[in-house]
């Protein structure tokens, strides 16, 4: 039975021990086991009929008097048939509702990046806050219809707009996480594709054309490596300040060699830090969290490394663990080197060239010339029970792709002096 505090001294009241005192036969204060204070409204639910408890709020913040007060109209509102905790709850679920599906899509994108690669990452965002944003952003969550979303996939997916499956996906999993938080009343997904937009937009797959990244023609690659690795800090054109203040363009051109040496994608060599190389035992180790891929089926990948490669390596400023091996330019420096020499060739282009140059060149196993790109070959069982990197078999690949990029022969009798490219 609680405590009668009604009569008691202020001073009484302080040396309260933990438990709940009645101050009024609605009205209660309950002491914490670490002596804090908050108010307390006993009452039975008008449609229950059970004894509920609502919490007024701290005894430090709310005094006596304004407690009673909010007991009073509470009571009133009990009187009426209306039940306060679940009037609490209705109004949460409002504020909830209130949230536009611009917030709730960065809320989602918060909770996710953190296994995100950074290459994911911005153009997660950075597609949405192109494409979607400008459409419905600031619709709340729980107003997006289909034909908000229809409104801002649409165009892109008649004009062929890479980014547009992707968008509708993302689109599906914000309002997915909207639904679960309770911030939709109908509890329905209007971005949903199966059973519903796939009724209405054509299957993405068939509409386009696949375009495969620019790629160069193997056979001249040598010839574009030498004349990339010959060129001066003057033929670069225009040259921009590195981190460390100082003009720096051969830091471009050592990493677009390295990349095209190591058949790596784009940021896999521009986010290479020290610690991942053993330079002693010529690997590389580009860990998990940096490779391509799901989150949780992400594998680090093994890089067996060429000579010309470790050259490269040795060439650079060695510095701390955790700092670049190529602290380049620009983000897009190899991009635009790769432009200004070779026209509209992809970085990516060159993993191509590899995988012909191995195929029509060599007789190298086709999973092992798969491995050496980081691609998985074989069913799930296969996969389970192949543990082994084959680092050894893949550097006989890399080296003989080494020995092909930097032959003399293929470059029209140029000979390059690697050294000195690299001065």
């Amino acid at each position: 039975m609680p405590k009668l505090i009604a009569t008691m001294s202020l001073r009484q009241i302080d040396a309260l021990k933990a438990g709940l005192h009645a101050v009024s036969p609605s009205l209660y204060l309950a002491v914490g086991a670490n002596g804090g204070r908050s108010w307390i409204f006993r009452y039975r639910s008008p449609t229950t009929g059970k004894r509920r408890d609502l919490g007024l709020g701290s005894a430090t913040i709310l005094g006596r008097d304004e407690a009673a007060e909010a007991v009073r109209r509470h009571r009133l509102a009990v009187l009426d048939g209306h039940d306060p905790i679940e009037g609490r709850r209705a109004n949460e679920i409002d504020k909830g509702l209130s949230v536009t599906f611009e917030q709730a899509t960065i809320a989602y994108y918060n909770s996710h990046v953190a296994v995100w690669t950074k290459d994911h990452a911005r153009k997660w965002l950075g597609e949405m806050s192109r494409f979607v944003f400008p459409v419905f952003g600031k619709l709340p969550i729980d107003k997006v219809t289909r034909k908000e979303v229809l409104a801002a996939i649409k165009p892109c997916w008649e004009a062929k707009v890479h980014s547009a499956p992707l968008n509708l996906k993302r689109i599906e999993r914000v309002i997915d996480t909207a639904v679960a938080l309770g911030q939709r009343q109908d509890g329905r997904n209007p971005a949903t594709w199966k059973g519903a937009l796939e009724t209405i937009l054509p299957p993405y797959s068939q509409m386009r054309t696949v375009e495969h990244h620019a790629a160069m023609d193997y056979m001249k690659v040598p010839s574009f490596v030498a004349q990339v690795l010959n060129l001066s800090d003057e033929s670069f054109g225009s040259t921009t300040a590195s981190n460390n203040g100082k003009v720096c363009p051969v830091v471009d051109r050592q990493l677009l060699a390295f990349t095209i040496l190591t058949a790596i994608r784009k940021t896999e060599g521009s986010n290479a830090v020290w610690s991942e190389f053993d330079l002693d035992a010529r690997t590389w180790v580009i860990p998990a969290a940096r490779m391509k891929g799901k989150p949780g089926k992400r594998k680090e990948h093994h890089i067996p490394l060429s000579a010309p490669a470790m050259a490269i390596l040795q060439d650079r400023p060695r510095g701390a663990d955790d700092d670049l091996v190529f602290p380049i330019t620009h983000r897009d420096a190899v991009l635009r080197l790769i432009r200004r020499t070779a026209g509209d060739v992809t970085l990516h282009g060159f993993r191509t060239c590899f995988s012909t140059w191995a195929g029509e060149r060599t007789n190298h196993p086709r999973d092992i010339v798969e491995r050496c790109l980081s691609h998985s070959t074989g069913g799930a069982v296969e996969q389970a029970y192949r543990r082994g990197n084959e680092i050894e078999r893949r550097r006989v690949v890399m080296d003989g792709w080494a020995r092909f990029v930097m032959e003399p022969e293929a470059q029209g009798n140029v000979v390059v002096d690697l050294k000195r490219a690299q001065m």
